[in-house]
């Protein structure tokens, strides 16, 4: 963490982030972009108390989010654009997400800490996913969100590791489609299967269809636990999914990858997946919201070596990208014997 950030500003974080969090709820963003507008006339067009509004507004301009125009007129500060729903970059459903769903969780931090358990559970009274499931609208900001993380991370994956010895690529947990949309859209020749939960396979034929490549991608609904995984591809993808678990867990779908995956074929992990001593604020950070919320964690290349060895799979090399994650590639071991001694 930086060093520069002092005990104070840390104490009224909450504030900061509420305050995010309502300029992306109302959408006060999109509304002020083009046209200043007066706080009677947004308080009209959000629906809240306009004397309310203002006294969070002058707070929005102390920070420089907002800028007054003329005596009575806001409009978004130049600069701020990432707050607009349709900025390519757009921030905005992360704040939602943030604001209504992870930062009541991490109101649990303290029995994050004395248990080990997720204060998500705690504060919530059901996991993370579950709550998501409830929740429709706030499980379409954080589809909004995971699609743009995903597509930032699987653009630095591409552009690094060659994809082009592979003819059918499975992706396991793969959500909307992200990632083999833009595998497919690079690879012609490719094919692929998606596999996730009913309800996302879903979603994502609606996606692959949007971006021209469903001919080319089979979609397959079920559970990693428990559900036996799509058979016949020559690379199978683990897309930020194993942080969300803890070893034990991991361990059950790397297993579940190895009773399925030919001998010949090859298993990628997009992760962090730094060396121990190179761990840096953001990744200890995220480290600790995977404790929070979903119970997993984030891993070293060490801890990877060591998970994958247990469900017979030899990590063959670590690849950085210019994004946030690596990619990690695994080999099966067919035989016990074979394992590698760590």
């Amino acid at each position: 963490m930086d060093q520069s950030v002092s005990i104070d500003t840390m104490i009224g974080g909450y504030v900061q982030s509420q305050l995010v969090y309502v300029v992306a709820k109302l959408g006060v963003a999109d509304l002020t972009w083009k046209t200043p507008r007066t706080i009677e006339e947004l308080a009209a067009l959000v629906n809240v108390n306009a004397d309310a509004l203002r006294r969070v507004m002058a707070m929005w301009v102390a920070f420089g989010i907002f800028e007054r125009k003329g005596a009575a007129s806001y409009q978004l500060a130049a600069g701020h654009e990432i707050l607009l729903s349709d900025h390519p970059n757009s921030i905005r459903s992360y704040a939602i997400v943030s604001g209504e769903f992870y930062y009541k969780a991490f109101s649990e931090l303290l029995y994050s800490v004395q248990t080990g358990k997720t204060g998500c559970e705690q504060a919530l009274g059901k996991d993370h996913f579950a709550y998501l499931n409830e929740h429709p609208d706030t499980f379409e900001h954080f589809n909004t969100h995971m699609s743009r993380r995903m597509r930032r991370d699987a653009e630095a994956a591409i552009s690094v590791y060659d994809f082009s010895p592979y003819k059918h690529v499975v992706d396991i947990g793969g959500g909307n489609g992200t990632f083999l949309s833009l595998l497919l859209q690079k690879y012609p020749s490719m094919q692929a299967t998606l596999f996730d939960l009913p309800i996302t396979v879903e979603q994502a034929r609606v996606y692959l269809q949007q971006t021209g490549v469903a001919e080319r991608c089979q979609t397959v609904g079920g559970d990693f636990f428990t559900d036996e995984l799509p058979k016949g591809g020559d690379l199978y993808i683990l897309a930020l999914i194993l942080h969300d678990w803890n070893d034990e867990q991991a361990l059950r779908i790397l297993q579940n990858c190895h009773q399925t995956m030919p001998n010949e074929s090859k298993l990628i992990i997009i992760e962090f997946a730094p060396q121990e001593q190179e761990l840096t604020a953001r990744e200890v950070g995220e480290d600790l919201s995977m404790l929070v919320l979903t119970g997993g964690c984030e891993r070293t290349a060490e801890q990877f070596r060591s998970l994958l060895a247990k469900a017979n799979f030899q990590l063959t090399k670590v690849v950085p990208t210019q994004g946030r994650r690596s990619v990690i590639e695994a080999l099966p071991i067919t035989h016990q014997e074979d394992l590698p001694h760590l």
